[in-house]
């Protein structure tokens, strides 16, 4: 028998024994045990999360070696002026790096080749740099004028940040103004806070650097010592053939040097006489440069306006306090030019149904063309002026008598309580419908933006509690832009789904809480970029009718807003939303730089009222104004005011 096994098994047997021999090979290796890694130090020191801005920050770090061995750090992550010396941490934060988080990260590693390490974020306290300075703009440039804080204690006491605390109260902190319109608040910690610059002007932000500064037309009035009585005496050629409605407007670029006249002249005039008599202390000696405009009745659908006609520039005047300054000349044809006029009505119609509790009843619309002049990058306003700062292309007539000067101001944001109902307006526009091609004279600069600007006005009527008669309540809804190239529909819609204090916004409620949370959804379409939120407290002014007054106002850019006040027990309010956009304005950094294109649109809630038996909640009043619920809109640069009284003798 042969007892040779076959060659194929021996093989495998071969090569299995092979393998078998290289593993227990590698198992003998060091004596035959297997080495462990070293274990990872373990730290023993926990960092601290508290900072403020300019101050030394440090951290002792101790770790330990379960091995014996000794332990180094080193830094892998840290903000820019962080060092490490040993075991010690040491870092002072700048001003550009409080207020925010800061990432750190050490390594601690052993002798033994081990590491592990620790991560943490410090968000420093730092200081809040507001800045308030007021820029003017007329025919030679500009001109800053900064709020000096320092001979505006008033001012100055009202500011603070209001810093949200985790029991629902509120840490204020204040500062210090300088003359130069800077004023500090140190030590604010990171994340939002209000803002409060004048107990009306309230903004949620998180920004360590604010502009609150405006944008305004003309000069700065300033005022003289004592009133003196100035005469103005004008007296133009070259007019065109008057007609019955005839107006003509004598406008300079310093802010309340500004007024109107009717025709009083033959029909059929190409001359024109007038003077003023002004008893002020204005300084009339600031004004540089005027401008002396005809506005004749032009229709446009069916509204009434006054186009601009002839006009004469005044790029040099020259005029003396307490003096009879006469300023003639002959009036320039103004080029002519165009703009079709397109509504969209429809949309308009159904923004005016939304405005708050009840039926409104809509009152008219107001249509305006205007010239902004000397600033050129932005929408600047009026300082303190009932006529406003714009060279009127087209100006609706809102009555027989009526004539206004104001290019824009009209279509400004005044939703509020009335007094009394506005003169009569031209027809709401509630169908869509072309009115037609506006004519209207133009002779100023290309450079100077043109400000097209469309508004509604409806009235609500807000039951008063225990009384049969309500308050009209005015809400307005518009907006400005550059001269319009397609039909013109609201850029902006009122805010969807509003609660206070999580009830329904349109229906009256009593609160059982000192506190308000409003709250709302962003509108369809094109998102706002700020919403404002403002308190009508209801009370008796001098005149002994019952109101829903203005008083502080809460601005944000988000959806909510927890508002920093202490209500009284008893008292009854309404709440205004405004949903806003501006191309140019930041709420959280500066709220008060616009640019082209603006708008808004409000809704009104029904009576709220706290109940007499609420609990007082901890929280701080933002000012005594808060406390009393009333106050007033102090926005422009507190100054010795400039008084007017002017009669025009022809």
């Amino acid at each position: 028998m042969d007892l040779r096994m076959p060659t194929r098994a021996v093989s495998v047997l071969t090569f299995s024994f092979v393998s078998f021999v290289a593993i227990a090979f590698a198992g003998c290796a060091s004596g035959g045990m297997q080495r462990m890694p070293p274990p990872a130090p373990i730290f023993t020191s926990s960092p601290g999360t508290a900072a403020a801005e300019e101050a030394a920050y440090t951290y002792p770090i101790a770790a330990t070696d379960p091995a014996g061995g000794t332990v180094t750090f080193s830094l892998a992550q840290s903000p820019a002026g962080a060092s490490l010396t040993g075991s010690t941490l040491t870092w002072t934060p700048t001003p550009a790096q409080s207020r925010l988080p800061n990432s750190f990260t050490i390594t601690a590693s052993t002798s033994g080749g081990a590491s592990a390490t620790q991560s943490w974020m410090v968000t420093p306290s730092g200081t809040v740099h507001l800045s308030w300075v007021d820029t003017y703009w007329d025919a030679s440039g500009s001109l800053a004028v900064p709020m000096d804080w320092t001979q505006n204690s008033a001012f100055a006491n009202g500011v603070a940040a209001l810093v949200p605390q985790p029991d629902n109260s509120l840490l204020v902190l204040t500062g210090s103004g300088n003359a130069d319109g800077t004023f500090t608040i140190p030590n604010v910690p990171g994340g939002h806070y209000w803002l409060r610059i004048v107990p009306i002007a309230n903004y949620w932000t998180s920004s360590s650097t604010f502009d609150f500064g405006h944008d305004y037309l003309g000069r700065p009035p300033k005022a003289t010592t004592s009133s003196t009585q100035t005469t103005i005496d004008l007296s133009a050629t070259g007019l065109d053939p008057l007609q019955t409605q005839d107006w003509f407007a004598f406008l300079t670029d310093l802010n309340l040097l500004d007024f109107a006249y009717r025709r009083d002249l033959p029909v059929g005039s190409t001359s024109f006489t007038g003077a003023a008599l002004i008893t002020s202390n204005l300084d009339f000696s600031q004004a540089s440069a005027g401008f002396f405009l005809q506005y004749e009745p032009v229709a446009l659908g069916p509204m009434n306006g006054f186009a601009l006609g002839p006009q004469l520039a005044l790029p040099s005047l020259s005029l003396v306090n307490g003096a009879t300054n006469t300023i003639s000349g002959s009036l320039n044809p103004s080029p002519k030019s165009s703009l079709n006029i397109d509504v969209t009505g429809s949309a308009w119609a159904t923004l005016m149904n939304h405005l708050g509790p009840g039926t409104p009843t809509v009152l008219g619309s107001v249509l305006t063309l205007s010239a902004q002049p000397f600033a050129t990058d932005r929408l600047a306003v009026g300082f303190n002026s009932t006529l406003g700062p714009n060279l009127p292309l087209f100006s609706p007539q809102q009555n027989t008598t009526a004539f206004s000067l104001s290019g824009a101001p009209q279509c400004t944001d005044a939703s509020g309580s009335l007094f009394a109902l506005p003169v009569t307006l031209e027809p709401a526009i509630s169908t869509d419908q072309n009115l037609g091609t506006l004519q209207y004279g133009d002779p100023f600069p290309a450079a100077w933006p043109r400000v097209f600007s469309f508004c509604e006005q409806a009235t609500l009527q807000i039951p008063i509690p225990n009384s049969t008669t309500p308050s009209p309540f005015l809400i307005m809804d518009g907006e400005n832009t550059g001269l319009p190239t397609a039909p013109i529909a609201p850029l902006v819609s009122a805010v969807q789904n509003p609660m206070i204090n999580g009830t329904d916004f349109f229906t009256a409620s009593t609160l059982n809480t000192t506190s308000v949370t409003v709250s709302w959804s962003a509108p369809a379409g094109t998102p706002p970029n700020a919403y404002t939120v403002q308190l009508f407290p209801l009370a008796t002014p001098p005149n002994g009718t019952a109101a829903y007054l203005p008083s502080l106002k809460f601005t944000t850019a988000t959806t909510s807003a927890t508002l920093p006040v202490k209500l009284t027990p008893g008292q009854t309010f309404v709440v205004v939303i405004s949903a806003r956009l501006d191309a140019r304005a930041n709420v959280e950094t500066s709220p008060n730089r616009s640019a082209l294109p603006t708008a808004y649109a409000n809704i009104v809630s029904a009576p709220i009222t706290v109940s007499p038996a609420a609990a007082a909640q901890v929280i701080h009043a933002a000012s005594d104004a808060v406390s009393r619920m009333l106050a007033v809109d102090p926005i422009t640069t507190p100054e010795q005011p400039a008084q007017l009284r002017i009669r025009r003798i022809r």
